[in-house]
């Protein structure tokens, strides 16, 4: 599989310039993103809103991390098959949740 990158790569980091000014995600001297605290329509917790921005930051590893997992999981699940003459339905429950959340990322 070609793993062709076409968000903005990682490291991304949380810049925080005050408590009433957004969460910026930036990488590479870039914004990504800014994220607020959803104001009076919808109030969160400054605990809260800071969290939501350093699981944003996160995203780039977290991809590369789970691409690391479904390569091992894959090999777990073929040397099982090839041990045991089946599939092993965990392995490749697992193995399905993990692709799955790739394809949402990309």
């Amino acid at each position: 599989m070609t793993n062709i990158i076409v968000h903005t790569p990682g490291p991304w980091h949380c810049c925080v310039t005050s408590a009433h000014s957004p969460e910026l995600i930036t990488a590479q001297n870039k914004s990504i993103c800014s994220v607020w605290s959803g104001g009076s329509a919808s109030p969160i917790g400054h605990e809260e809103w800071k969290a939501n921005a350093r699981l944003i930051a996160a995203a780039p590893e977290m991809l590369d991390a789970l691409e690391e997992a479904e390569y091992a999981l894959r090999l777990a699940a073929d040397q099982y098959a090839e041990d045991k003459g089946r599939r092993s339905v965990i392995l490749d429950g697992r193995l399905e949740i993990v692709r799955a959340a790739i394809a949402k990322a990309k």
